[in-house]
């Protein structure tokens, strides 16, 4: 699907838009240390991997964005057990987020670290500090764009576009930083709560960063706003096998808001494994103007047998339905697989 675009909207969609322009993943608990480092190592389990598949505004376009992240984590510890030890979490991830309309991708390769500190043994609460430092690349092919012909004065479009492109691909430092706390009140009650900051470089994303042609005389460049990540989830088991899991997640970079609620529902199923199966909902607002407005419906299924963990993530878009009288629709698949996890010994875990 070819696009007749002029160069001008072209650099705006690039060069600003794209500032704001994070990946948002329904699941954002199943990547935690993506959105905060200091959640890294934080799991049941000596070492996990894990993914996430997003395709996002299926009937918005033909071709709809998507994204991708696989990461990796491991646990130090400190002695025997993680019930009155302090530990620390390291690992690594991969993020890519690619709009095929215009070939245009954006890859994260991030490292992260942690340092858990128990405060309490009996409600298990830990504080815990994290970093994460890498590279962010992005790229656009700019065969897949188009450009109509400059106008000749008189009564054809027939001279050359004559535009002036920079190099295609471009990357920047990341660093963010996070912390972290948790605890549990009792045996039905238990509290998460996060906060985080990316582009602390304050990173310049513009294509035209150190283009040297002299004819060009437009902006240069295109800093990132930097962007802050709350999150708070609530853990409430009113017997043995049901617990409720209320969640929020706010994100705010620049002038974009996001705003994420939901409840989650686990069940543990009767059999000799750990098998449990997982059922939510989740609304999404954001803002416009001065205000907040919902975005999308959220529906979640999942199961965990063992150390895997499998969750389903349909997001219908009830503002473009309103809009254009057609919703859109995100799917979402994450994958966890955790090791060494030893069934006879208590382990604190993440929400």
């Amino acid at each position: 699907m070819a696009s007749r675009l002029t160069f001008y909207l072209l650099l705006q969609f690039i060069s600003f838009g794209i500032t704001g322009q994070d990946i948002q993943f329904s699941q954002y608990n199943a990547i935690g240390a993506y959105y905060n480092p200091a959640a890294s190592g934080f799991f049941g389990g000596n070492f996990q991997v894990g993914s996430i598949y997003r395709n996002q505004w299926v009937g918005l376009q033909d071709q709809p964005f998507v994204q991708l992240a696989i990461s990796g984590e491991i646990k130090f510890l400190n002695g025997d057990g993680l019930i009155n030890k302090d530990f620390i979490g390291a690992g690594v991830y991969f993020a890519t987020d690619r709009s095929q309309l215009f070939d245009w991708n954006k890859n994260e390769m991030v490292l992260h670290l942690a340092y858990h500190k128990l405060l309490d043994k009996r409600s298990e609460s830990y504080l815990s500090g994290g970093l994460s430092f890498g590279l962010v690349q992005r790229s656009v092919n700019y065969d897949n764009l188009y450009f109509e012909d400059q106008f000749d004065g008189l009564d054809a479009y027939s001279r050359p576009t004559g535009e002036l492109l920079p190099a295609n691909i471009h990357a920047v430092p990341v660093l963010k930083i996070g912390l972290r706390y948790q605890t549990s009140f009792s045996r039905s009650w238990g509290l998460e709560l996060g906060l985080s900051a990316d582009k602390l470089l304050a990173a310049d994303h513009s294509f035209f960063n150190g283009y040297d042609n002299p004819d060009y005389t437009g902006t240069r460049e295109a800093p990132a706003f930097r962007n802050f990540v709350a999150i708070a989830n609530l853990r409430y088991a009113y017997t043995r096998v049901d617990a409720l899991f209320p969640r929020i997640y706010f994100f705010a970079q620049g002038p974009h808001r996001l705003l994420q609620t939901g409840v989650h529902y686990r069940k543990l199923l009767p059999q000799k494994n750990a098998t449990a199966i997982y059922a939510g909902l989740s609304g999404r607002w954001s803002n416009r103007e001065s205000s907040l407005e919902p975005v999308d419906l959220g529906m979640l299924l999942g199961f965990e047998i063992n150390q895997v963990t499998v969750g389903l993530q349909y997001d219908i878009g009830i503002r473009d339905a309103s809009k254009y009288n057609s919703p859109t629709h995100s799917f979402e698949l994450s994958l966890r697989i955790a090791g060494d996890y030893d069934r006879r010994r208590q382990t604190t875990t993440a929400f």
